[in-house]
């Protein structure tokens, strides 16, 4: 519902990383698909807003969307989201085949 920018603008208007929306593993994911649906990091009129406001000044980091990355950070970060999956999926199969003689009795 809100933009990445928004949300980290607000992070770090109260004195926190702007980067603490990245913890979560779906926002990278909903960030590649955003930037494959927009296209472009700026909502709205980017030049018009360019032209009538001073870089730096609120209402222009308002019209930003996405981060400003290139497709290189979005394909690293959805790779590392990628990883930690495969990785947390490799554990839950290790553990399940190591309890599943007692899951018929746990249950």
């Amino acid at each position: 519902v809100y933009s990445y920018m928004q949300i980290s603008n607000k992070l770090v208007a109260h004195h926190l990383p702007g980067w603490l929306p990245l913890v979560n593993p779906m926002t990278d994911i909903v960030l590649c698909f955003q930037r494959g649906i927009y296209g472009d990091v700026f909502g709205g009129n980017a030049k018009a807003a360019a032209n009538s406001l001073r870089p730096g000044s609120a209402a222009l980091k308002s019209a930003q969307l996405l981060p400003t990355a290139g497709q290189w950070w979005y394909l690293w970060h959805v790779l590392v989201v990628f990883g930690l999956a495969l990785g947390l999926l490799v554990l839950a199969i290790r553990v399940f085949g190591r309890l599943e003689g007692n899951f018929a009795e746990e249950l």
